[in-house]
């Protein structure tokens, strides 16, 4: 039974798991011992939602792979949380509360985050680790968070058609800037910053030695407002061709969705010219 209540609280917090709104009225330790009995028992599994297709920004759609609870559900109640994402693919949304107490409605403003089931990372262990750490004793003493809101961000086609360029800005530390204008009148953008630091944990684009990815951004084309971006994978060098220093980028940023998996804006381009200069050199 143990397992059971444990298992039932970790879908409680799952988006799609039913309205968790009617526990917002409950203090944190009360929603901690929230229990769903389905047929008798607690029943937790993976079921594809088809019923909504997000349509991502190049153009590709992607559907929204929910938790639900429910008897046709295919886990068991005593499988392993790994049931979830048994290959590691795209297995819905997920609220961590730390202590388990996000208010007053779960999700709602809570700090978005990609995973990268392409990076070997599994909603099941972020599941774990959130359970783990409700258990710490320092949650007597914490109160209610926004959470942390989990988003699958998965590259969902090809690059569409698009023009790039990259400029340096030179100062305390020295940048790129990649920008990509979409035919589709989206603009996005991903800057790279010398000297490096600590890297930015949202991303997982691979950056020239001595750079790091500092953020990234998109928005219509023609307005000044731009929205960050939550994440991104793949992969940035610099090279010389000849005595031309050039950029190559294979990469995809994540734009956040209301529900499901993020969606995303592709960059595919190879020989950008880079102007040298300060910190930026391009390998010999």
């Amino acid at each position: 039974m143990g397992k059971q209540l444990v298992l039932a609280v970790a879908c409680v917090w799952v988006m799609a798991c039913g309205d968790a709104s009617k526990f917002a009225g409950q203090d944190g330790a009360a929603r901690r011992d929230a229990v769903v009995e389905v047929g008798g028992a607690v029943d937790i599994g993976v079921q594809p939602d088809l019923s909504v297709d997000h349509l991502a920004m190049d153009g590709k759609p992607v559907t929204d792979g929910a938790m639900v609870i429910g008897p046709d559900a295919a886990r068991p109640v005593d499988a392993p949380l790994e049931a979830f994402d048994p290959l590691g693919g795209c297995a819905g949304n997920f609220v961590a509360c730390g202590c388990g107490c996000c208010g007053p409605s779960p999700g709602s403003g809570a700090e978005i985050r990609c995973y990268y089931p392409s990076e070997g990372d599994r909603l099941s262990s972020i599941m774990a680790d959130d359970l783990a750490a409700r258990g710490a004793p320092s949650c007597s003493y914490v109160g209610c968070s926004l959470g942390i809101l989990y988003q699958c961000c998965a590259p969902t086609g090809p690059a569409t058609p698009a023009t790039y360029s990259v400029e340096t800005l030179v100062g305390g530390a020295d940048r790129l800037i990649l920008r990509r204008v979409g035919t589709d009148g989206v603009c996005a953008s991903l800057v790279l910053v010398t000297p490096a630091s600590a890297p930015n944990p949202a991303f997982r684009v691979t950056a020239p030695t001595g750079f790091q990815v500092e953020d990234g951004e998109y928005g219509d084309c023609g307005s000044a407002d731009r929205t960050l971006v939550v994440g991104g994978v793949g992969a940035v060098t610099l090279r010389k061709i000849g005595a031309t220093c050039t950029l190559d980028a294979q990469l995809s940023l994540f734009l956040p969705t209301p529900a499901g998996t993020a969606a995303s804006i592709r960059f595919e381009t190879t020989g950008l010219i880079v102007n040298e200069a300060s910190q930026i050199r391009c390998p010999q």
